[in-house]
């Protein structure tokens, strides 16, 4: 094989990965929508969990000159949730905020424990939302009007929103135009302090 030959499979393979991904976003979203998605919920470390999602993203946020910080008002905080699927929300949360904010800037991970509630923020300095836009953003195909947010397929924030509420908590984001975005998820009554050894 060749070097252009390598460089056309490499196009290849980013490109079926880029389609496998999308069709299985499509797929959770209608098992959502059509309620046969039952949610798996054991007690883990969310703090331990958000760690594990930053490593994972490292490569591509200093790829993108972007660091990334978790910040926490307890070294660790244990939860009852589906891990998955609240990973699958910190992945989206944090990969948009890599994609749209700006070279040599960072994205914070804020992690916060309320008695028995959790609230966790992903803010990134990037390019912002308008108002308008921040109201539909997570509605299904929605996507940001600002040219640089509008290269996404609209799926991940509308299956993030629907895992949230699955969990009965609730997602949102605050924003303004050129002064980055805050995305918040909630969740009521999660917490649990008995610890889990595994």
């Amino acid at each position: 094989v060749n070097e252009a030959q390598t460089k056309l499979f490499s196009v290849m393979k980013k490109s079926s990965e880029d389609m496998l991904g999308l069709v299985n976003t499509l797929l959770e979203v209608y098992r959502y929508e059509a309620g046969k998605t039952y949610l798996c919920k054991t007690k883990f470390d969310i703090v331990k969990l958000a760690k594990e999602c930053v490593f994972e993203l490292n490569p591509l946020a200093q790829k993108a000159q972007i660091e990334l910080k978790i910040s926490t008002n307890e070294e660790e905080i244990f939860i009852n949730a589906d891990k998955n699927e609240i990973r699958r929300v910190i992945i989206n949360l944090i990969g948009n905020a890599i994609k749209h904010s700006e070279k040599s800037s960072f994205v914070k991970i804020k992690i916060e424990k309320n008695n028995s509630d959790l609230k966790v923020e992903v803010i990134d300095n990037g390019v912002g939302l308008s108002k308008e836009d921040c109201e539909k953003l997570f509605n299904r195909f929605s996507q940001g009007s600002n040219q640089k947010r509008s290269t996404s397929t609209g799926l991940g924030l509308y299956l993030s929103r629907q895992i949230i509420e699955a969990h009965n908590g609730k997602i949102q984001v605050k924003s303004k135009l050129n002064e980055g975005c805050c995305f918040t998820f909630e969740l009521k009554n999660t917490i649990n302090d008995c610890k889990v050894i595994l």
